[in-house]
């Protein structure tokens, strides 16, 4: 193994200061371990002497350090008691190629390294230990580290400071390493690369970092390239790197560029004052082994191309990137697309969604920990197929929060998080704000389920332009929903909703487990754009808009629609909701909390109503304390009504304490059929400007009067 040191001159120095300089330090070390005694103690002091009890090596003044090539400091001590009779103490070096001590206290310095001095007390044999850095000579002349130094086999820095004047590359085979308290400076626009198969052991020391800097007498921001590493296996400890990331663009350079194959181990290093990157990765194999404890600051923050951190190959990357950074950057960490193949955990940094977007697949489950802040530029997304999902379960005082990217956020921003056909994905105390930004609101929200389920408790969903969640088909819906705050979601966009329910033929099916303590603030309410209920559930108390027919049938097990009370029901247009075969409605409001059916605009037969034209409907459905108008879709002669029955069994359906009123046509009506029965209609509902002639429960003569 070869290794290559600085020597301690500085080349300003004359011959003789130089061999006075040597005969001093020659003199340090043959005097490292004399004793001097004390020859003035009296005959009382013999007869009675007094023993030391502690000895105490006395702190240096603020400032003062000692320098590798010959510097020195005088280390003094404190004795007790002050009457000891022999005070004088033997003093000692850990590691004499480091650093001598002399019989004064007179420490001097040989090489950067850390030395214990001690001193032990004649009287006694009691100790003090006083541990010290030597310190790089930063006046020393720097040496021109060449190619051909780094490509001898295993070649070792000692000591000292480099030099960089042409690109360096460590080529395949040859492993270079870096002993602490090293400074390698480059000159402008240069870099030190590897292959494949080369690698680059950088461990320095709290007290004695490795420094990878400019060699400008004022540096600045960008003045050299970086280390670009496609070797595997480098390590770096204690180190620090400062002043570049000078080439081009974030996609090609970092102060540290691990690219192609290049993996390392990065702990307690330092990034600052970088130009485009302070660290990135290029390529789908290149990743942290390790990347923890590190500081990064003022890195890329004058440049749009630049970040603290950047994976130009997505997320999946930085699967080693640990809990305990700082991360210093108003932009965070920047991503570029890529697939998630693999279960990971996304730290708690913010991550900035750049180019491209991320998809995570393979049944890969990505964790969010509490506090992680990820922001979308314009169009942006994360896609989950194939099984994958998410779980981002942060806290109340820890939210995950999906943002946009803009200093000044507006709705639209940012597209969605959408998950395919993949069930299982949790969301808790996120925050979802100014994204939903694809033109076909009835598509897509901030959070669009496709033909899947998942758990969402305890989220905001703000600032959408369009809808704010996306339920789409039929197999689309929620494992558990509730204590969510929906506000601002698609308020000024016709076809968007806080909540829109559609496709598939489900429509309120996919709402089924919703719960009842979410705080949706809405002039439209949740969208249902689709509906058929074949399974017994319950309408919670929100608002809706019902888009397109809904029909409660179950022809084999049977079907039961219960709406809560004070929920208010919206019909669009020509729509319709229809109690079918083997379906039921269960609609009991209170006198003070009504159930209220209507048109979304305000115009007798806006809607068809409400039907139960079915001989095999379920017996028991229920309409009690409902308010229900501007339904009798038709003219005025037609057979329609707000409430319409048609051949329907007896006791199908009991109608009570309602109010009916604004139908086109009929209040009631009953149609004739196979089974001439008729509804359960009490004496304790009203009726007003139904018809032309305010007709109330309208019949004929084929079919009855009531």
């Amino acid at each position: 193994m070869k290794t290559f040191k600085v020597q301690p001159e500085n080349k300003r120095m004359g011959v003789t200061s130089l061999l006075l300089r040597s005969f001093m330090v020659m003199v340090a070390i043959l005097m490292a371990s004399v004793t001097f005694v004390a020859c003035d103690s009296s005959d009382d002091d013999v007869k009675n002497p007094v023993e030391v009890e502690s000895v105490t090596i006395n702190q240096l003044a603020a400032g003062v350090e000692l320098v590798a090539g010959g510097g020195t400091i005088t280390l003094s001590v404190t004795i007790e008691p002050a009457n000891a009779t022999n005070k004088t103490v033997t003093w000692s070096s850990s590691d004499n190629t480091i650093a001598t001590v002399n019989s004064g206290g007179v420490v001097t310095g040989l090489k950067p390294g850390t030395v214990t001095i001690t001193a032990t007390t004649n009287s006694g044999n009691k100790t003090a230990e006083f541990t010290l850095t030597v310190k790089p000579d930063a006046n020393a002349e720097p040496v021109e580290l060449t190619n051909e130094m780094i490509n001898a086999g295993n070649v070792t820095l000692v000591s000292g400071i480099y030099l960089v004047k042409n690109d360096l590359t460590l080529n395949g085979g040859n492993n270079l390493t870096i002993s602490p308290g090293v400074t390698i400076r480059f000159d402008k626009d240069k870099r030190l690369s590897t292959q494949v198969n080369a690698k680059i052991i950088a461990k320095g020391t709290s007290s004695l970092p490795i420094i990878f800097t400019s060699a400008q007498q004022n540096p600045a921001a960008g003045d050299w390239y970086g280390l670009w590493l496609s070797g595997t296996l480098n390590e770096f400890d204690w180190c620090v790197f400062e002043y570049g990331s000078g080439y081009q663009t974030a996609v090609y350079g970092g102060l540290l560029f691990l690219y192609e194959t290049g993996t390392a181990s990065v702990t307690n290093c330092v990034f600052r004052h970088s130009k485009y990157s302070g660290v990135a990765l290029r390529g789908t194999s290149s990743r942290f082994t390790t990347f923890d404890n590190n500081t990064i600051t003022d890195c890329g923050e004058n440049d749009a191309e630049g970040y603290p951190i950047y994976s130009n190959d997505g997320l999946m990357n930085l699967n080693g990137l640990g809990a305990n950074n700082t991360i210093n950057s108003s932009k965070g960490i920047g991503i570029n697309g890529g697939t998630v193949n693999a279960s990971m955990t996304l730290r708690k940094y913010t991550y900035l969604i750049r180019y491209n977007n991320p998809t995570f697949n393979s049944a890969a489950v990505v964790t969010i920990e509490p506090g992680t802040v990820l922001k979308f530029d314009a169009d942006r997304m994360i896609r989950v197929r194939e099984g994958a999902k998410i779980i981002a379960e942060g806290t109340e005082s820890n939210p995950i929060t999906f943002t946009s990217a803009r200093t000044t956020p507006e709705r639209g921003d940012w597209e969605r998080i959408e998950i395919t056909e993949s069930n299982g994905s949790a969301f808790k105390y996120c925050i979802f704000e100014y994204g939903s930004n694809t033109v076909t609101a009835v598509y897509y929200g901030m959070l669009s389920l496709d033909n899947c389920k998942a758990s969402v408790l305890n989220c905001i969903f703000r600032h959408s332009k369009y809808t704010g969640i996306l339920l789409y088909g039929g197999n689309s819906g929620f494992t558990a929903f509730d204590y969510n705050t929906i506000v601002d979601c698609g308020e000024e966009v016709t076809e968007a909703f806080p909540i829109n329910a559609w496709g598939g033929g489900s429509g309120f099916t996919n709402l089924a487990v919703m719960g009842a303590n979410n705080t949706i603030t809405s002039t439209k309410g949740i969208s249902i754009g689709s509906g058929r209920v074949d399974a017994n559930m319950t309408v919670q108390k929100y608002l809706y808009t019902v888009c397109t027919d809904v029909t409660i049938s179950n022809s084999g097990a049977g079907a039961t629609l219960t709406i809560l009370p004070g929920t208010k029901l919206m019909f669009a247009q020509n729509t319709r909701l229809t109690i079918g075969d083997g379906g039921r409605l269960i609609a009991e409001g209170t006198s003070s909390d009504k159930i209220i059916f209507t048109g979304t605009v305000l115009d007798r037969g806006w809607w068809h109503g409400i039907n139960f034209t079915n001989e095999n409907a379920l017996s028991g459905s229920v309409l009690n304390y409902c308010d229900i108008s501007y339904g009798g879709r038709g003219t005025v002669n037609t057979s329609n009504g707000n409430i319409t029955c048609m051949s329907i069994r007896s006791g199908v359906v009991t109608i009570k304490n309602c109010n009916i009123t604004h139908s086109r046509a009929w209040g009631i009506i009953s149609h004739t059929g196979s089974f001439i029965a008729y509804p359960n209609i009490e004496n304790n509902n009203t009726y007003s400007n139904n018809g032309p002639n305010n007709n109330s429960i309208v019949g004929n003569t084929v079919i009855g009067t009531y």
